[in-house]
């Protein structure tokens, strides 16, 4: 097992994880001991001359004018334990309380705190054996920093109170002794030292820096899958357009996406880039027949281009009544094609009309509009041709490179002009952007307080001095967590409206309303995912909620010594409650995407090529979640699937291992 030596300087968010949730040993120098040491003899050298110094040779708050001497201070440092053991509510995780123990073991180690050693190693050992105090999450206001869940840790370094060992929760004392550590007992200001501070805020907050690092990856990757299930235009990750507003998030944002759909044949792709797939093809299958089509087909006026002249058209100009009619036809028509096997059976009735038109005594326009029509009579035939090719070598095609994906590619060259995608598709990269730049800020400032020494009495040996000041104030994680609230909800509020797209079939680019498959919407008894959006938009709401600023309140405590206080606990909490429902909105949008993308292989009976990223997100994804066929399955059991699936190391680490690192 891996051992991590601490020494108050240098802790990292990886480094943690890997001691809360890998169980790595964890260890001192012989530098921290010294250091610690010092301290620690230069606290009891104050002590035995009776110096008054306040917390030390004082009592403290309300007490701080009553002396304290000789074995009485032993009697109150276990008394500061005993007094705060008034917290309520559910315990918090194992993890939190292992974070909060190593938090406080790298405070100390960094020799400001006046503790012994054997305290120290003490509290390391009882991490190290993975034994883990019970300590209710409600009580603390985060100043004179986590004083109430803090006690309870320390309470079980003396033998009292309750310890998960082993997965039973047993009295500390047998806990103590089945790991053959005897009860300490404190001395100077120990109690006081091991209590104050912010270790549980920031155990807290590490453990959400760490989860929000892997829901930022798997929001892109979910981004990416809805923009393939939905078809849509991909213009807005261009390099270029992040450049002209260089913010690290958002460039970082739009590369991940555009390497995850690297590949893919399910977004929205320009004529040109249509022309580079369908050449690719034409070279893997090595079919001359096709070849020569598609060289006819790209010396011909695009669909697109051909579409638009007769919009553009004055159908005013036009004053033959019989004329007029036929060209308005005609542009219904053009307008109605959305694919080749249409296009078949239109071709007829555009040339009637095309001769019609031409036949007039209006030249010039008849003129240009023939030249137009026949370039698109051209364009019909040559995709005719195409596919007549397809049958003559369908064996070979079908082997090689599958005759329907052929087709697919080809109907989209009658895509009709398409405009800017909605918000939740065109800004992903300026909507998480801006939440991978508030993470790393945050990261940087919780990986400062893991590193602080946060007692309100600093002892200085070498200046032969103790300074009161302020550092067990928890305004910093306060204001990291509310910031990480409002930068991760935004991600869900997104990734909700996706979700809703996808369920609209006026929105969601001609997908089956609710994402019913077609065989299943035909008898009208199926709801499909009909109410998958009603839990993510609660989610959603309650998440707004959560992002009501903690560090915006305070409430005067101790006598009023404490008459400002940062809430820096209960902001950590809720945004570990907001990331836990962003979870839950992840993975429905997980669900619905690739419930999109296979109906998307449904309406053309083969799976087209998914990119490079979302291709193994969908077939890895797809390994514990199947397709909804019908109605008859409870889609809360597949969320709670999904959200355990998606926020796996071992999920993301698949498709980073096939695109490369997603940034943050």
């Amino acid at each position: 097992m891996k051992t991590i030596y601490i020494n108050g300087n240098s802790l990292t968010i990886e480094e943690y994880h890997l001691i809360v949730k890998e169980q790595a040993i964890v260890a001192l120098d012989e530098d921290v001991k010294k250091r610690v040491k010092k301290s620690a003899d230069y606290l009891e050298d104050i002590f035995n001359n009776n110096k008054i110094m306040y917390g030390i040779t004082t009592g403290v708050g309300a007490f701080k004018d009553k002396i304290i001497s000789g074995k009485a201070n032993q009697k109150l440092q276990e008394n500061i334990i005993m007094a705060h053991l008034v917290g309520v509510g559910e315990h918090f995780s194992r993890q939190v309380v292992r974070g909060a123990m190593l938090i406080k073991a790298n405070s100390v180690a960094k020799g400001y705190h006046g503790v012994r050693v054997s305290i120290l190693e003490t509290l390391l050992a009882l991490l190290n054996n993975q034994v883990h105090p019970v300590v209710p999450q409600k009580g603390s206001v985060g100043a004179t920093g986590d004083l109430i869940p803090g006690a309870y840790i320390i309470e079980v370094m003396i033998g009292r109170g309750k310890a998960e060992y082993k997965g039973q929760i047993l009295d500390a004392a047998q806990t103590l002794q089945e790991i053959g550590i005897s009860p300490v007992q404190l001395n100077t200001r120990e109690g006081k030292a091991l209590t104050v501070g912010t270790s549980v805020m920031t155990a807290v907050a590490a453990l959400n820096v760490y989860e929000a690092h892997k829901i930022l990856k798997v929001a892109d990757i979910a981004a990416a899958l809805s923009t393939e299930g939905m078809k849509c235009i991909t213009e807005a990750l261009d390099p270029r357009i992040q450049e002209t507003r260089p913010f690290h998030g958002q460039i970082n944002t739009a590369e991940n996406c555009k390497k995850l759909l690297v590949g893919s044949e399910l977004i929205w792709y320009t004529n040109k880039d249509l022309f580079e797939i369908l050449e690719k093809i034409a070279k893997e299958i090595s079919v001359p027949e096709f070849d020569t089509a598609l060289k006819g087909l790209k010396s011909q006026k695009s669909y697109t281009e051909i579409y638009n002249f007769l919009i553009m058209v004055n159908e005013d100009l036009i004053t033959n009544q019989q004329i007029k009619v036929s060209f308005s036809k005609l542009k219904t028509v053009a307008g109605s094609i959305q694919n080749i096997f249409q296009a078949r059976s239109i071709i007829q009735e555009t040339k009637d009309i095309t001769e019609k038109i031409a036949d007039t005594a209006l030249i010039e326009l008849g003129q240009c509009l023939k030249q137009y029509l026949d370039h698109m009579i051209g364009f019909c035939e040559l995709i005719q041709r195409l596919l007549d090719v397809n049958e003559l070598k369908k064996d070979q095609l079908e082997q090689k490179i599958g005759r329907t994906r052929i087709a697919i590619l080809i109907n989209s060259l009658f895509q009709l002009p398409k405009g800017p995608e909605s918000y939740t598709i065109r800004c992903i990269p300026q909507v998480s952007g801006p939440a991978k730049d508030a993470w790393n800020f945050i990261k940087e400032y919780v990986e400062i307080e893991m590193n602080c020494a946060n007692d309100f009495t600093q002892v200085f040996p070498e200046a032969d001095v103790c300074l009161t000041g302020g550092n067990f104030h928890g305004q910093t994680i306060a204001m990291a967590m509310d910031f990480l609230k409002i930068a991760v909800a935004a991600l869900g509020s997104i990734s909700e409206r996706r979700v809703f797209k996808m369920l609209d079939r006026r929105l969601n680019e001609i997908l089956p309303a609710n994402l019913l498959s077609r065989k299943s919407s035909e008898s009208g008894l199926n709801l499909g995912l009909t109410y998958i959006q009603f839990t993510a938009a609660a989610l959603v709401s309650e998440n707004k909620i959560l992002c009501h600023p903690a560090a915006a309140d305070s409430i005067p405590t101790a006598s009023n010594s404490g008459d400002h206080v940062s809430m820096g606990t209960i902001a950590a909490r809720k945004a570990q409650e907001l990331i836990e429902n962003l979870w839950y909105i992840l993975a429905i949008e997980f669900i619905c995407a690739c419930q999109g993308i296979d109906l998307r292989f449904e309406e053309f009976d083969c799976k087209l090529k998914l990119g490079n990223g979302t291709g193994i997100a969908y077939t890895e994804f797809r390994k514990g979640i199947n397709k909804l066929e019908e109605d008859g399955i409870e889609i809360g059991l597949e969320i709670e699937k999904a959200k355990k699936m998606i926020r796996s190391e071992q999920f993301i680490q698949r498709i980073e291992d096939s695109v490369g690192v997603i940034a943050i």
